[in-house]
């Protein structure tokens, strides 16, 4: 992260309220600095892909725990707040995401499935904390980028701000589209990322990842995703406060609802897995039931004495349908969006009118 830069574009009004933690204790350094150099790298990877210039990476300092996107003056900021650093550390930590775990998914599985998770307990260089930590920075930064690209394809030629937070006084259609649509695109970095674990690019010493450990790789990517996408569910991430759930809704607030968000991930992680791999015969109700089995051991252990997931599960009976049909309806908006055409037209990614 450029210093010198980032005030300057503080200066100039581009960024706001810059965190600045070079003069922290190495250890709390060390952290934020993990979160800088994976978004960066992320950054730039995109940028020469996708040919973009004036873009840039920062951290502001503010506790709340949030990503956002902004395309202001020219320049194509993407940034977290510090108490996402925090929070996702606390998420993902050894102590709650360990080979205990594992352990709890090899039992509760039987064949192929507990010896896949069997198989990654033996690799080496692997550690099932860091890599569910890196498949939901992975989704993280992906869903910004796509915002980046929606606002550079939208021929609206204004400031455009988009938080992951959801604001309770702000509805517009357009926006739940573009949400559904940035999931999508980010589903399919963490899928991507996946693939480069499977191939060895991520270890010292390259290793075959046999196909049971692959689809368990699968489970646990999606997993990540979904538990983070919980506690935005329940509308805070610490669980050792009293827990108040977001009421179900879909035409209202700036983001669609958190189940609407996760059926539609589960459903594109899912086509994904079936159009890429089909011989893997990965059917959507066992993807469901192996991300559940992976939520519940997850919240079980963060939370013990508390029933996160039986709410869950009453919502997803009560809701179903509906949170299908509005998700179907947002499709049909974001197909006609110009902006999200655009894109998937550049992509040469085929879509159904």
């Amino acid at each position: 992260m450029d210093i010198d830069f980032m005030y300057k574009l503080k200066e100039y009004n581009i960024i706001d309220n810059p965190f600045d933690y070079k003069y922290l204790d190495a250890e709390i350094i060390e952290k934020y600095q993990f979160f800088a150099d994976q978004f960066e790298k992320l950054y730039e990877e995109k940028n020469e892909r996708y040919n973009l210039t004036d873009c840039f990476f920062y951290i502001r300092d503010d506790i709340s725990c949030n990503a956002f996107a902004r395309n202001k003056r020219g320049y194509n900021i993407i940034g977290i707040t510090k108490g996402y650093a925090v929070q996702m550390l606390e998420a993902f930590d050894e102590k709650i995401i360990s080979n205990n775990s594992i352990n709890k998914l090899i039992e509760s599985n039987n064949g192929s499935i507990s010896s896949g998770y069997k198989k990654l307990l033996k690799t080496n260089d692997f550690s099932v904390s860091k890599f569910m930590l890196n498949c939901s920075n992975q989704f993280t930064f992906g869903h910004e980028f796509q915002h980046i690209l929606q606002f550079n394809s939208s021929k609206i030629i204004v400031e455009n701000y988009i938080s992951e937070n959801i604001d309770l006084s702000n509805f517009c259609i357009k926006r739940h589209a573009w949400e559904l649509d940035a999931d999508f695109f980010a589903t399919w970095d963490v899928f991507g990322y996946i693939l480069n674990v499977k191939n060895g690019y991520y270890f010292k010493n390259k290793q075959d990842i046999n196909e049971n450990a692959f689809i368990c790789l699968l489970f646990l990517g999606i997993g990540s995703i979904c538990i983070t996408k919980t506690f935005s569910y329940f509308g805070k991430w610490n669980y050792k406060n009293d827990i108040k759930k977001i009421n179900f809704y879909t035409k209202k607030h700036s983001h669609p609802h958190p189940l609407v968000r996760i059926l539609h991930i589960l459903d594109s992680y899912h086509d994904q897995i079936k159009d890429s791999f089909p011989s893997l015969k990965i059917d959507k109700q066992g993807l469901l039931n192996n991300v559940m089995l992976l939520m519940e051991i997850y919240f079980k252990t963060q939370s013990p004495n508390k029933k996160i997931l039986s709410s869950f599960f009453k919502d997803i009976d009560r809701y179903l349908n509906i949170a299908n049909e509005y998700k179907d309806e947002l499709y049909d908006i974001a197909i006609k969006d110009e902006a999200i055409r655009t894109l998937l037209n550049k992509r040469n990614i085929k879509f159904k009118e």
